[in-house]
């Protein structure tokens, strides 16, 4: 009976150690916008198209976006937040205004960073959100976005990596 809880004890103390080792290991988490971001008014929901993998401003006017994504409790945070935008169909640069919004409003509050990318016509590319550019180790864990496509940009991916 001894040996048996003995083995049971060993088993469990490797098996920690596993999952200590695994939560370790970089972890990253991305989805298509059209599963986590939605219009933010329901007047510019109709100018806003989603696609299997992307939402797109088909309008002729700004459509603000928010994007809740979502986060992993086991780990301790995000270091990196992104959203890819893509430049589809508007003929010149086109500005996109991004805030990360990290946080929320239960538990432990928010904080906002702004950001903007400029695209080319045709361009895709990242806005990214790194914590050490904020003196942080970790953004917290939950992870939201609010973007304002103009006419012609798409939405692709948003997520987080550790």
């Amino acid at each position: 009976m001894k040996a048996g809880i003995l083995l049971s004890s060993v088993a469990l103390v490797a098996a920690l150690g596993t999952l200590d080792a695994i939560a370790r290991e970089p972890q990253q988490m991305g989805q298509n916008a059209t599963g986590l971001c939605n219009a933010m008014a329901p007047a510019t929901e109709a100018s806003l198209r989603k696609f299997p993998l992307s939402l797109k401003n088909v309008g002729t006017v700004s459509n603000p976006i928010a994007c809740s994504i979502p986060g992993d409790q086991l780990l301790p945070g995000a270091t990196t937040v992104y959203v890819w935008l893509r430049n589809e169909s508007a003929p010149t640069a086109v500005t996109v205004d991004c805030i990360m919004v990290d946080g929320d409003t239960a538990i432990t509050g928010s904080v906002s960073y702004p950001q903007s990318i400029t695209l080319q016509p045709g361009e895709l590319a990242p806005n990214t959100w790194n914590a050490s550019n904020y003196g942080l180790t970790y953004f917290r864990k939950r992870s939201n976005l609010n973007c304002t496509l103009p006419p012609g940009v798409s939405m692709t991916l948003v997520g987080w990596n550790v």
